[in-house]
C-alpha cells in the first residue's frame, strides 16, 4: 500500500511541475509578445517622428529655395535695368539752335540756361526744354561747361554749374573791350538717382552762341556706384 501511495504522489508532482512549466512558458510567451508590441510601437513612433521631421526639413528647404530664387530674379531684373541705364548716359548740347546768332542776357535775376541744340543725348537724361540733366542711376558723372561772350565793357561772363540748387563751380571771363571772352570748367560729381545738374547765368551777365556752338554743356556717366559712401 505504501508503494502505491508513493507512485501516486510522484505522478502528482510530475503533473504539478508540468503545469508550472507550461505556465512559465505561457508567461514568457506573453512577455515576448508584449515586448514585441512595445518594440513595434516604439519603432512606429520613431518612424512617425522621423517622417514628420523629414517633411518639415523638406518644406523648409523648399521655402528657402523659393525665396532665394525670387531674390535672384529680382536682382537679375535690377541688374538688367541698371545695365540698360549705365550703358548709355551721355549728352552734349549747345545753347542756341542752328542759324541763330545772338546774345543771351543780361537779366536782373539768375536764369537757368536752356541748351536747345542737342548734339548727343544718349539715355535721354538731359531735357532741352528745361536745360536740366537728371541722373537716371547712382554714379560718378563728368560735366564740362564752355562759355563764350562778345567783347563788352559793361557785362563780364559768368555761368555757374548747379547741383540740386547749389552752386558747384563757375566759368568766368573778365571784361574785354576788344576781344571776345572764353571760359571753361569741369567737375566729376557723385550723383544719386534723381539729382539734377544745370547751368545758371549770373545776374547782369551776357553769353553768346551761334551756329558754331561756342557755348556748350556736356556730361556723361563715368561709372556706377551702388555703395553708399
Amino acid at each position: 500500500m505504501e508503494v502505491q501511495s508513493d507512485g501516486h504522489e510522484s505522478r502528482e508532482n510530475q503533473s504539478s511541475l508540468q503545469v508550472q512549466q507550461e505556465d512559465g512558458e505561457k508567461r514568457k510567451s506573453k512577455r515576448d509578445t508584449e515586448e514585441q508590441i512595445t518594440d513595434k510601437g516604439a519603432s512606429d513612433g520613431t518612424t512617425s517622428i522621423l517622417q514628420s521631421c523629414q517633411s518639415s526639413v523638406v518644406t523648409f528647404l523648399l521655402t528657402q529655395m523659393s525665396s532665394m530664387e525670387e531674390r535672384l530674379r529680382t536682382s537679375e531684373k535690377q541688374l538688367e535695368e541698371l545695365q540698360k541705364k549705365s550703358n548709355g548716359v551721355a549728352f552734349s548740347a549747345a545753347l542756341l539752335g542752328s542759324g541763330v546768332n545772338e546774345n543771351t542776357g543780361p537779366f536782373n535775376t539768375k536764369v537757368t540756361l536752356k541748351y536747345r541744340h542737342v548734339i548727343t543725348n544718349i539715355g535721354n537724361a538731359y531735357n532741352p526744354d528745361t536745360g536740366i540733366f537728371r541722373a537716371p542711376v547712382r554714379g560718378v558723372y563728368l560735366f564740362l561747361l564752355y562759355v563764350y561772350a562778345p567783347a563788352n565793357v559793361h557785362q563780364p561772363l559768368t555761368a555757374a554749374l548747379m547741383k540740386n540748387g547749389q552752386q558747384v563751380l563757375v566759368a568766368h571771363g573778365h571784361l574785354s573791350v576788344t576781344f571776345t571772352v572764353n571760359a571753361s570748367n569741369g567737375v566729376s560729381l557723385l550723383l544719386e538717382v534723381g539729382d539734377t545738374v544745370y547751368v545758371q547765368l549770373w545776374v547782369n551777365r551776357i553769353i553768346f552762341d551761334n551756329v558754331n556752338c561756342h557755348t556748350t554743356f556736356s556730361g556723361h556717366l563715368l561709372f556706377t556706384n551702388s555703395q553708399q559712401l
